[in-house]
Order: C-alpha cells, then sequence, then structure tokens
C-alpha cells in the first residue's frame, strides 16, 4: 500500500484520534495532490515533502479548539473496484460540511471544481 491514497486518509484520521501533532506517509505524486486539496480546504495545516529524494512526506494536523478537523472519511474507490462519476451526477454539498475528491482527466479535485469546470471522474473519497 506504499502509493495508496487509502493509506494516507487512514493514517491522517488515525493521528487526529490519537492527538498527534504530525503523522508521516511515504511519497507518491497522488498523495501529494490530495495533501493540497486538503490543505486548501483547511482539513490540515500544513505537508512537507522530503526535498532530497521524495521519500516521506510529513502532514502536519491542524486542530479547532482541541477538536479534530475532521473524524470522517468514506472511500468509495478501492483497488478492487474503482468508482467513476459522471459531471451531471455529482451532487455538491452546499452546506460545507463535506467535501468529495474525484481524480479526473485534469488531475485531482474538489466535487465543486470538477461540477464547475463540468468534468467527470473517479470518485475517490468524501470527507467530513
Amino acid at each position: 500500500m506504499k502509493g495508496s491514497y487509502i493509506d494516507l486518509l487512514i493514517r491522517i484520521k488515525n493521528g487526529y484520534m490519537a492527538s498527534k501533532d504530525s503523522v508521516m506517509t511515504p511519497y507518491s505524486k497522488i498523495k501529494e495532490d490530495i495533501l493540497k486539496i486538503l490543505k486548501k480546504l483547511g482539513y490540515i495545516e500544513d505537508f512537507i515533502v522530503d526535498k532530497k529524494n521524495k521519500l516521506d512526506i510529513t502532514v502536519i494536523l491542524a486542530y479547532e479548539n482541541n477538536k479534530p478537523l475532521f473524524t470522517d472519511v468514506k472511500i468509495f474507490s478501492k483497488p478492487g473496484r474503482k468508482f467513476y462519476i459522471k459531471s451531471a451526477e455529482i451532487r455538491t454539498d452546499r452546506s460545507g460540511i463535506t467535501s468529495k475528491v474525484l481524480s479526473t482527466s485534469k488531475g485531482v479535485m474538489t466535487d465543486i471544481e470538477a461540477k464547475k469546470n463540468k468534468i467527470g471522474g473517479e470518485l475517490l473519497f468524501e470527507i467530513s
């Protein structure tokens, strides 16, 4: 599971549940793209990529009043079953409680960006 984004999400969730300041994960390009989205959405504080040989990523977790910023993640696409969605089928959460992340032909993006660009793709996960 070295390059799996599922491993990344579970490490972050477990880090939050254990009240850790940061977690480490092996490097992959998709993990870096997902972390950029999580940082933009405010679910993590920051992440640091090992610049020398790109072996590890350190994810700095963010808390609000000593509470984790995300507690639940629902994974749609798994190694044995890919879950694809068309742009017309994307339902965005207007309340802002949950966010979906898709892998599209234009890169990894949120459900709102995919709907705006009228692009479908592989629905990776939903975070709340």
